[in-house]
């Protein structure tokens, strides 16, 4: 079998006059396709195909239409512009006029005075308050108040400490010496004797037991000791409380008659500005009319 020939290689000039075809046709068709008639109320659009061009692509033409009522709103418009334009023609010619005379100027001293002359003063407002009343001197010392109180004292009350200490510990040898001759009393009872291992025991234990309690003596006379500082503590912060709240008294007070005096010469200052505001709108009106009055004059 002979080797198949390959296929003929496609025209470019005519695959690309294909594709403009194709390219003009699909336009075409999308003009056709967005060119939809319109209405509303205010009026409608209306797309109309009046003939090709020289390729014959069909050529359109686009129309608006008004509504009655938006028509008739077009209409008086359009005859008030009229109007107005009649109206500045006939005036502009008055005034070429008028503008053709000469200008008399009104002498005002034969006006009879009736344009008075320009206020340039006004009525005395008063005086701004730049300064507050007596409201006293701070007081940096605020007397009265009393001192705070830094320290608790020299006393450290180990004498007290020391008194219960001596109390409890009296209290607990009496007993101790009880319980002592108590358990040698028991333990040569049970034939326990002394020098015997469980005579060394049993004395041990008791020991143990004295010490132990003669502990709880000092730390209770330690405790009385702390509650003793506790007390004289909150005593002294209760006294500088009522001296922190004296003297924020104190000055509570005094910065009130500060700001009553401070708000008396803002008062004060507030009225003289509106009187001088006055004042000075009634010259301002005064000039304005004396104005008014020289460009009637005038005209």
């Amino acid at each position: 079998m002979g080797k198949p020939k390959a296929p003929t290689p496609p025209d470019p000039q005519k695959t690309a006059q294909a594709q403009t075809e194709s390219n003009r046709d699909t336009a075409i068709t999308q003009a056709g396709l967005n060119m939809i008639n319109q209405s509303g109320p205010w009026g409608s659009l209306t797309y109309t195909q009046n003939g090709t061009w020289d390729d014959g692509t069909p050529r359109y033409s686009a129309s608006i239409g008004l509504s009655p009522e938006m028509q008739a709103i077009f209409n008086n418009n359009m005859g008030t512009q009229g109007n107005i334009s009649g109206l500045a023609n006939n005036l502009s010619g008055q005034l070429g006029n008028t503008l053709g005379q000469p200008l008399e100027t009104p002498d005002l001293n034969t006006t009879g005075g009736q344009t008075g002359p320009i206020q340039n003063t006004i009525a005395d407002a008063g005086n701004i308050q730049n300064q507050i009343g007596d409201y006293g001197s701070l007081d940096d010392a605020m007397s009265g108040v009393g001192n705070v109180q830094a320290s608790l004292g020299t006393d450290d009350w180990s004498a007290d400490r020391q008194r219960v200490e001596d109390a409890m510990m009296g209290r607990l040898n009496t007993q101790l010496d009880r319980d002592r001759s108590a358990l040698n009393d028991r333990l040569a009872q049970q034939g326990i004797g002394v020098g015997s291992a469980a005579y060394a025991s049993a004395m041990d234990d008791f020991n143990r037991g004295s010490n132990d309690a003669r502990t709880s003596a000092i730390l209770g006379a330690g405790q009385e000791q702390s509650r003793l500082q506790q007390m004289a503590l909150n005593a002294g912060n209760f006294a500088n409380s009522a001296q922190a709240q004296q003297f924020a008294q104190s000055l509570g007070l005094q910065g009130q008659d500060f700001a009553q005096a401070l708000a008396s010469g803002q008062f004060a200052n507030s009225a003289q500005a509106q009187q001088f505001a006055q004042n000075l709108a009634s010259g301002q009106f005064g000039n304005a009319a004396q104005a008014q009055q020289f460009d009637q004059s005038i005209s």
